[in-house]
């Protein structure tokens, strides 16, 4: 296993301690405005708006697959037909945990570690996309550049709340 190019949607996440303020020119146009801010003594909480994410995740993985045209529509994909239909984000954490899913995307996952990408760290994100297991990068700019192609050419609102990065 090497690391791979991963898209997901942040559930929850923070500034990078490095640097404790977001800069939001490291992120798509509309991307805050999917998310609560929750400030705590040790710094600053993002978490996505359970509406914006109950009502969008299934449309958004259909034109997102349809968008690359991956070799099977998420409509003749077992796991997209019997998808979980969950009625709060816990409901939808635990519905689409990587463990209960045997790590079959999509699914959540809590391993801040395990994803980087520019801007922020991400502590709980649904992780949606796999690309290549050979991926090597000297600057997460370039993957910024497609978050932001992609926040433009799809008409889901949850295309505005991607960050791609590397994975594993």
């Amino acid at each position: 296993m090497g690391t791979e190019i991963a898209g997901v949607i942040p559930i929850v996440f923070s500034p990078k301690s490095s640097r404790p303020n977001i800069d939001a020119k490291k992120f798509s146009k509309n991307f805050f405005d999917h998310y609560d801010v929750e400030k705590f003594a040790l710094g600053t909480t993002y978490i996505i708006k359970e509406k914006v994410l109950l009502e969008n995740y299934r449309a958004f993985l259909s034109e997102f697959h349809n968008l690359i045209e991956d070799v099977y529509a998420p409509e003749d994909l077992e796991i997209f037909i019997n998808m979980p239909r969950p009625k709060t984000l816990d409901d939808f954490v635990e519905s689409f945990h990587r463990d209960s899913l045997e790590g079959f995307s999509p699914y959540v996952y809590d391993c801040e570690s395990s994803f980087s990408t520019l801007g922020c760290h991400c502590s709980l994100y649904f992780h949606f996309y796999s690309g290549s297991y050979r991926a090597t990068l000297e600057e997460h700019r370039t993957l910024l550049h497609f978050e932001k192609v992609l926040a433009k050419v799809m008409k889901n609102p949850l295309a505005d709340a991607i960050k791609i990065g590397l994975y594993g």
